[in-house]
């Protein structure tokens, strides 16, 4: 009895093995990470016109890329890092947008220029954060 119990079991690398076969591969990860980003990206394009109805479209995009990117299975850490960190940008992104909506809607142009310098940097932040993601999702050249 013990040497059927035996047979049936599979050793460790095997399910390891098996387990990682189930998880998407370093380069759908990257893929589908970046598709996250073009995506709001181009959502928020007709934002630059500075209607408000695109600009609270740009924000809800914003939004919604954050749930995107929390459903991702990612594995590979640069990835998540890189996860985390536009989760954080785009949050805030969203955010900065509504604090423009409301300091125009109010005519506060001290809230406006601050809202605006935030979005300025929070794009800067994102732009180096996706030049990052790009190098780590770049081929391995030591790989065929």
């Amino acid at each position: 009895m013990k040497n059927h119990l035996k047979k049936k079991l599979y050793p460790l690398p095997l399910v390891a093995l098996l387990l990682s076969a189930c998880a998407p591969s370093k380069a759908d990860q990257c893929a589908q990470t970046l598709a996250i980003a073009q995506g709001v990206h181009n959502s928020a394009a007709p934002a630059a016109s500075g209607q408000e109805d695109a600009l609270r479209a740009a924000a809800t995009g914003f939004d919604e890329a954050v749930e995107a990117l929390e459903t991702l299975r990612l594995s590979e850490e640069p990835l998540t890092e890189a996860r985390s960190q536009l989760s954080t940008l785009y949050g805030n992104t969203s955010q900065a947008i509504r604090e423009f909506l409301t300091a125009v809607e109010q005519q506060d142009r001290n809230l406006a220029e601050v809202a605006v310098q935030s979005l300025e940097q929070l794009q800067n932040e994102e732009t180096t954060v996706l030049s990052e993601l790009q190098k780590a999702c770049a081929p391995d050249p030591a790989q065929p």
